[in-house]
This record gives structure tokens, sequence and C-alpha cells, in this order.
């Protein structure tokens, strides 16, 4: 899809956007891969760095009712580590579909619970319907303090194109290599979601690893915004590009958005989603696209969860089935953690 514009159309976070339009399935396609090289561009991965040892680290945290929980970390790049959790069902028979969990700016990560976020409740969840789940910290926050959030800020970063978008995508990578490299997983069904900024990973994993099959990047998907913080940004990454361009890019997979009155995807219904429809249509697969909408602030709650179950359950267990979301034992999040006290990884 091509635009005209001149020097004078500045943009900037917060402009508004035309829908784009794709005439034909050949030409969503092509511009496919043109967006996938932008952002490795964007990211600093063109070409791909070495996939080197993961030299995974597991550390039990507890065994519960229907689920497993281990602390887990490894490096995704040498010396840098991704730390997270990793919730196993149980028992577990044979290789079961995955669900990788990216946390938005929740100042308490994978440890968040609210009214309008409960990140152990949700993948406590999705361990006892039958998914493994790993959950991974956003650079900067939770166990991950080796580089501060806003790494690659600066004239000298951009120059050499040394950002966050791009070491939170390497994680992501990553994340996905040691989920295939489970025995516990079944790597052809592997799903992505998260809300805010971990909206905005999920599509950009989503378009950058075909390894990912279903995706639910939750209250992020917008017209009007394309993500505010310098983990979804980098110099390039929307040049001739929006959030929702690389989001119709992703048909014909799988594809949940979830949408509220009290945030920028408040225009849900109206806006992104016939769009949506239109490209998935090119396809025959407008079925593939589903989402929820509600009266409520920014969040991932738990109308927003129910409906993300029934989704994950569809497309990566084959199923059709409600499930009813369980109150999960947990009293001290922190039990999740790796390191107190502003410790870090060496």
């Amino acid at each position: 899809m091509k635009r005209t514009r001149t020097n004078y159309d500045l943009r900037s976070l917060y402009t508004a956007s035309a829908a784009p339009v794709f005439t034909t399935k050949e030409a969503l396609e092509q511009r496919r891969e043109e967006l996938r090289f932008n952002l490795r561009m964007a990211a600093g991965l063109y070409p791909w760095p070495e996939k080197t040892p993961l030299n995974a680290r597991y550390q039990l945290v507890g065994e519960y009712d229907g689920y497993s929980v281990q602390k887990v970390m490894f490096e995704s790049f040498p010396g840098l580590w991704s730390t997270g959790n990793l919730y196993l069902p149980k028992p577990l028979l044979r290789p079961a579909p995955a669900i990788l969990n990216v946390i938005g700016h929740w100042r308490e990560q994978r440890l968040h619970r609210s009214e309008k976020a409960d990140y152990p409740q949700q993948i406590a969840n999705f361990a006892k319907m039958g998914f493994v789940c790993l959950v991974t910290d956003m650079i900067g926050m939770a166990d991950s303090r080796q580089l501060s959030h806003e790494y690659g800020a600066g004239a000298e970063n951009e120059l050499w194109l040394t950002n966050g978008v791009g070491v939170q995508l390497w994680n992501n990578i990553r994340a996905l290599d040691l989920l295939c490299s489970m025995p516990e997983v079944d790597g052809s069904r592997i799903g992505v979601t998260g809300a805010s900024g971990g909206g905005s990973q999920s599509l950009f994993l989503a378009l950058s690893d075909d390894r990912i099959k279903a995706v639910a990047p939750i209250n992020m998907m917008s017209l009007h915004f394309e993500g505010g913080c310098q983990c979804e940004n980098a110099p390039g990454l929307r040049r001739e590009a929006i959030n929702m361009e690389m989001c119709a890019a992703l048909a014909p997979r799988p594809l949940f958005l979830a949408g509220s009155t009290g945030d920028w995807t408040c225009n849900l219904e109206t806006a992104e989603l016939p769009m949506m429809r239109e490209a998935y249509g090119l396809f025959g697969e407008e079925k593939n696209v589903h989402h929820f909408y509600q009266v409520a602030d920014h969040q991932y709650n738990s109308k927003t969860r129910h409906e993300v179950y029934r989704f994950f359950a569809k497309y990566l267990q084959g199923r059709e089935y409600v499930w009813n979301e369980q109150e999960i034992p947990l009293k001290d999040p922190d039990i999740l953690t790796w390191f107190k006290d502003g410790e870090r990884a060496p």
C-alpha cells in the first residue's frame, strides 16, 4: 500500500491514520514482507543475530491443583538474561499447545494482581486448561534489570539501531525457541498474548515469526495511537507504516482484538474491526477475526480474559468450550521472582 506525503506532514504517536486498503491477497502478502523487513531494520535485527545457547535455568516455585510453576531465566544474548515463569499443566501426558504471555507496563509485571489485570491468575488458568505457559518480563522491569526500560534512547543508540524494541523482540523470539525446545510443547500450536505495551510486543513478534499461530493483542490496536513508550518505538519503525497495517499483515492467522470505551481502542468496532475483516476477507477467512468490546478503562480484565480463553481453546486446542476462571492460591506473588531488594542477574 502506497501513501503520498509531503515534507510538511508531521506525524506523532497520536496522529490519526486512515484505514489502509488492500485490493488483493497478493498485495497484502507483498506488503507483509515489506513490513517485516522494515520492523527488523528499525529493531536492529537485520541480519538476524546468531542464536547462541539459551543456558536456561529453572527453579520450582510450587505444585498446585492442575498445574505447577517454575522460575525460569535464559540467555537471549550472551550475558543478557530474560526472566520469567513457566506454568505447566498437571498431569501432562503428551506435548501440549503453548502460550507466550508478554506483559505491558504494569509496574509489577507478571506479579500484578488487580481488577484491571491479574497475571498470576490468568496464566495459572491457561495452565489448568492444558496450555504450557511462559511469561517473561519487559527489560528494565521486575527481575529483568540488567538494562533500563529506556534502553536505546539517545542519538548515538539511534544511529546504530540499538534500541529496546530490538532487545525486547529478540527476547521474545528466543522465548519461542525455549518453548519449541521443550518436549512438553507441541511447537505447531503456539500463541501469544499481551495487553497495552504487551499488545505491541505480541504484534511485533507475530509479524516477525510464523511459529505464532494465534495472536491476541489486548487493548492496543488503534488507528489513532501507536504506543507511547521507548519499547514500542524506534526510528524508522513507522515510516509509511502504522500498527493496524502490521496487524492486517497477520492475515489469515487467527486474531483476537479487545477494546474499551476508556482508552485509545474506543473505536474498535467502528474503525479497526471493519478493516481487519476486510483484510482477512481477501483470504476468505473473516471468521478468524474475533473481538470483545466493553465499557471499561485500559485493562486485561476478567471479562476480556474469559473471551481470550475461548479464543485460544478454539484455535490451539481445537475445542469449542467456555472456561470459567478459577481463583488461585497465591498469597505472596514475590515467590515467583528470582531477585530481591534490587538484585539482578550478573
